[in-house]
This record gives structure tokens, sequence and C-alpha cells, in this order.
């Protein structure tokens, strides 16, 4: 996710639906690949904070698509 100046993705106003799906996929993709990761290394605390990720940075991107 390319950050603004407050460390969220970019201004939704700029996005078009492909490329917020994109947003999406990457965001799922790169935490889940890191949390299967640390479920293979047996660090379940990792695992934890990675799935904790993907939830806050899903959720910025919810947020910037209300306003």
């Amino acid at each position: 996710m390319q950050n603004g100046a407050n460390g969220s993705c970019p201004e939704r106003a700029w996005m078009t639906k492909s490329q917020i799906a994109a947003e999406i996929r990457k965001i799922v993709k790169n935490q889940l690949d890191d949390c299967e990761r640390a479920i293979k290394a047996g660090t379940r605390s990792i695992a934890l904070f990675e799935l904790e990720d993907a939830a806050r940075k899903l959720k910025i991107l919810a947020d910037l698509l209300d306003k």
C-alpha cells in the first residue's frame, strides 16, 4: 500500500475500482503469506500479528472509501 502523509494509503479520489481491488488483493496476499510462514515456523504470536496487521490495513482502506 502506498503511504500518504499519515502512513495510510493515498486518497481514493484518484483510485479506480480495479486499483482498489488490486490493493485489497495485495494486502490479503502479502499478509496471509506472512501469516502462513509464521505458522510453519511455529511462531503463533507473529501469525496473529500478521492477521491483525491485515485487518488494520483493510480498515484503513475501507475508511478511505467511506469518505
